[in-house]
């Protein structure tokens, strides 16, 4: 993700109510150093009560944590 995406995080959070209900139980977020991503992706943390996030700055991460049970 990059840039500022504050306004789009209620959207976003909506979005994942299906893939909880078929079961999403984690998501992760790869984020650049922009620091209005990480306002962003903040904001996002804070709302997000149905599933696992977490942050990470490589793909590669993202991925074994995401295969991880």
């Amino acid at each position: 993700m990059k840039g500022t995406f504050t306004m789009l995080n209620d959207w976003t959070i909506e979005l994942f109510r299906p893939a909880v209900q078929i079961g999403l139980k984690k998501s992760a977020m790869v984020l650049n150093d922009d620091i209005f991503t990480a306002f962003a992706s903040q904001d996002a943390l804070r709302k997000v009560k149905l599933i696992q996030i977490q942050i990470f700055k490589d793909i590669k991460e993202a991925e074994l944590w995401c295969e991880q049970l």
